[in-house]
């Protein structure tokens, strides 16, 4: 088989490791196919009938040979999986389909068209699929891995959210090449995902099977045992039957705000500006005399960019009434977020914006964000009332004291989300185990009321096997974030925290820790640029992020420890009790999202436009717009800095 593509490798040994399963294929979800959870809703995380994977196993000779733990790969290939078929529910669509299976020759035709499927997709068929893993035997003489990828596409058809998930122990040994199968499956097929497990494999297979997962919108984790090969399955299928990341009523900004599109409350899905000289505006309906209204956008550059954009909320006449900037960054050069959120009641309830009945939002990128340009986006517009008894809550809430708080016995073990979307919901008070790939950021919700204040702990017991085998000085970082329902940090970044940092470097000789804290949430806080992510009570997200410059990718333990500090207090009383649901919608910023709060009461005037950009008719939001939007990216500078053994740095997020 052809080798990957020089294209493809290189990206592949930057590190392409993204969110897991299905966050990627999200990101460019078609129009008007998912709808946001109604305000004071949470979006439900549990497992999706909607979803079809499909597991394609290599069946090749090598699967006789043992793996790292001394087991043939063929036992620990059937062990793991049966251990991912008994855990899945009656209604989930699942099929598997072997390659290198029926032949045992080589360099023939029929060895490189060596793929059948087994067990089709279909729900209720666990019986089918164990019998199946029993019989699966190593076999064939080629790897035609290419090959039983287009035949994988075509057992799981055009239409619906699908995942591939790959298993291979070698390199492919036939055409076509699959970096190249897996870019054009993907390329117009923004529902489909191919996830690759490499087990226990070389540099050099591993190098192409990180390419067909980075050509494919997909993972790629390393796995060199049963134990690890297990963990790895469990995972990827975990999250292959959640909502899509990105979802939204469709939107087109225009480059005149005369002809803006009108939304109101909702989710909307467009496309960043096309360059930095060409802002988009939207109008922003406000239904309420003196509401305030909290816009969020969150995006996933495809590039691993780390360029800027600048959201403003202003007037009609044109005077600002809020302005935030917003840096997406990476985790790995693979695996880019960014967010920011913004509030038109910056300057209290008497300020610019407050008794318009539309503000118009101008959105425009910074110079040297070549990689964000006509990428995807996704904007939480939320509308909260006036209230009537503004007088009796506290201010502005001021600095956070950390609180002791210890892991404890883990009540359980936990998949993280891929995105803030598909988060699954733990109560405070509890640790939760969970694991993480080398360049992911994972995602948990957590309730978090009026007068209160979140605290979580994140601790990596001290590595063992393969993740012990390959970390070293400052090769693998940790951050934990928060962030709040309107999409902008809510992390007190001067908050007193002893010996605890958002960030801690991993050491291969200890357990470390990294901790972070929001402000006690407040309705006055909406009037803040640091505090601004705490204003409201809802559903809170933890961000947890691993940045390496390891090309191995094993999946990595770590619990998680929450806290709620705090009586419930200060609870605004909305003039339209109506409206007073807690917001949901949100989208996490990382502890090293680079945001800068400062405002400016008049607004310049927006740039002329280079280009014009088609108007769009007025869109009305809808009270069940989609789930939100993309996580938010954490991370570290580059490679350059890892391997020179200092600590990876990265623009906090600054006021």
């Amino acid at each position: 088989m052809t080798r990957p593509t020089a294209r493809c490798a290189a990206t592949a040994l930057a590190t392409m490791l993204s969110t897991a399963l299905l966050a990627t294929p999200a990101l460019a979800t078609a129009p008007g196919t998912a709808t946001a959870p109604a305000t004071g809703t949470t979006p439900d995380t549990t497992a999706s009938t909607d979803g079809q994977l499909l597991l394609v196993l290599d069946a090749s000779g090598s699967m006789r040979d043992e793996d790292g733990a001394g087991t043939p790969k063929i036992e620990g290939a059937r062990s793991a999986l049966d251990a991912v078929i008994n855990d899945l529910g009656d209604d989930q669509q699942v099929g598997l389909r072997l390659f290198a299976s029926t032949e045992s020759e080589s360099d023939t035709a029929a060895a490189c068209a060596d793929s059948e499927l087994v067990v089709p997709v279909g729900t209720g068929n666990q019986a089918a699929l164990s019998a199946a893993v029993q019989d699966y035997e190593p076999y064939g003489g080629e790897t035609p891995i290419g090959y039983a990828l287009q035949e994988a596409a075509t057992d799981l058809g055009s239409d619906g959210q699908r995942s591939i998930l790959l298993v291979s122990d070698g390199i492919s040994t036939c055409d076509p090449d699959p970096c190249e199968v897996a870019e054009d499956l993907t390329q117009d097929g923004i529902e489909l995902a191919i996830h690759v497990v490499g087990l226990d494999v070389d540099s050099e297979a591993r190098e192409q099977l990180q390419c067909i997962a980075e050509a494919g919108n997909g993972t790629y984790i390393d796995a060199a045992d049963t134990d690890t090969l297990t963990s790895a399955l469990t995972q990827m299928s975990t999250r292959a039957f959640r909502p899509f990341s990105v979802a939204g009523d469709p939107v087109v900004g225009t480059t005149d705000p005369a002809t803006a599109p009108t939304v109101g409350e909702g989710q909307f899905t467009d496309t960043m500006p096309i360059n930095q000289d060409t802002p988009k505006f939207y109008r922003l309906q406000r239904t309420t005399p003196g509401s305030t209204l909290h816009v969020g956008v969150t995006m996933r550059p495809e590039a691993g960019g780390l360029g800027s954009y600048r959201m403003w909320l202003e007037s009609p006449d044109g005077d600002s009434c809020g302005t935030i900037h917003g840096s997406p960054w990476s985790a790995g050069a693979g695996n880019s977020f960014g967010t920011a959120g913004v509030s038109s009641a910056r300057y209290g309830d008497d300020g610019p914006c407050q008794e318009d009945d539309e503000v118009i939002l101008r959105l425009e990128l910074q110079g040297g964000s070549e990689e964000l340009q006509d990428g995807q986006f996704e904007m939480v517009v939320r509308e909260e009332p006036p209230v009537s008894n503004a007088d009796e809550l506290p201010g502005v809430a001021p600095r956070s004291e950390w609180q002791e708080l210890e892991p404890g016995e883990p009540v359980g073990d936990v998949v993280g989300g891929s995105s803030l979307n598909d988060a699954p919901r733990i109560e405070p008070g509890g640790t939760y185990s969970s694991e993480i790939t080398r360049g992911e950021i994972v995602f948990f919700r957590v309730p978090v009321d009026y007068g209160q204040r979140l605290q979580a702990l994140v601790e990596f017991p001290r590595p063992t096997g393969v993740f012990a085998d390959t970390t070293s000085g400052a090769s693998d970082i940790a951050d934990v974030v928060i962030v709040g329902p309107t999409r902008s940090a809510a992390e007190d970044l001067i908050a007193r925290a002893g010996d605890l940092r958002r960030r801690a470097i991993i050491y291969d000789d200890r357990a470390v820790q990294a901790a972070v804290t929001t402000h006690e949430v407040r309705w006055a806080n909406r009037t803040s640029g640091n505090q601004l992510g705490s204003a409201l009570a809802g559903d809170y997200w933890v961000g947890v992020s691993l940045t390496s410059n390891s090309e191995v990718r094993p999946t990595v333990p770590f619990t998680l420890t929450t806290e709620v500090f705090g009586e419930v207090s200060g609870e605004p009383a909305y003039a339209d009790p109506s409206s007073a649901d807690d917001v949901t919608t949100a989208t996490a910023e990382p502890a090293e999202t680079s945001v800068d709060t400062s405002e400016e009461r008049s607004a310049p005037a927006p740039e002329e436009a280079t280009e014009d950009t088609a108007a769009a008719p007025p869109v009305a939001a809808t009270d069940d717009g989609a789930p939100l939007g993309l996580i938010v990216g954490l991370a570290a500078l580059g490679m350059a800095l890892l391997v020179a053994g200092g600590f990876v740095l990265a623009r906090a997020m600054r006021t």
